[in-house]
């Protein structure tokens, strides 16, 4: 079953080059939880804006851990990563400033209303 969180991942791996992710550099891993305590992973790789994504245990950088649904508004650009976690919403470990520049990753609301 596709979800909107594969959906994200798919079109985040088919995008190739980020530029706003040009001095980026490093691994991500994004633990999406179930309410029924199932675990998806997904690894997205950046280097120097080039993007790459996976479901490989890989060793990552940094790691965020999101309840699916918390996550899917992220997703969509209905949440901002960073608001999400200091409401303590996610759990993030790991490299902050690699966390910071993924942001760029996701919608922000004036994209999602064109």
């Amino acid at each position: 079953m596709t979800t909107q969180t594969t959906e994200f991942f798919d079109q985040l791996g088919q995008r190739g080059h980020e530029p706003l992710l040009q001095r980026a550099n490093g691994v991500i891993r994004y633990d999406i939880v179930d309410d029924d305590g199932g675990e998806e992973s997904w690894c997205v790789a950046i280097d120097h804006g080039h993007v790459a994504v996976s479901q490989e245990d890989a060793t990552c950088d940094c790691r965020l851990r999101a309840p699916r649904p918390v996550f899917e508004q992220i997703a969509s650009g209905d949440v901002n990563a960073t608001a999400a976690f200091l409401r303590g919403e996610i759990e993030a470990e790991g490299e902050w400033r690699l966390l910071v520049l993924a942001q760029r990753l996701f919608r922000r609301p004036e994209e999602v209303q064109r």
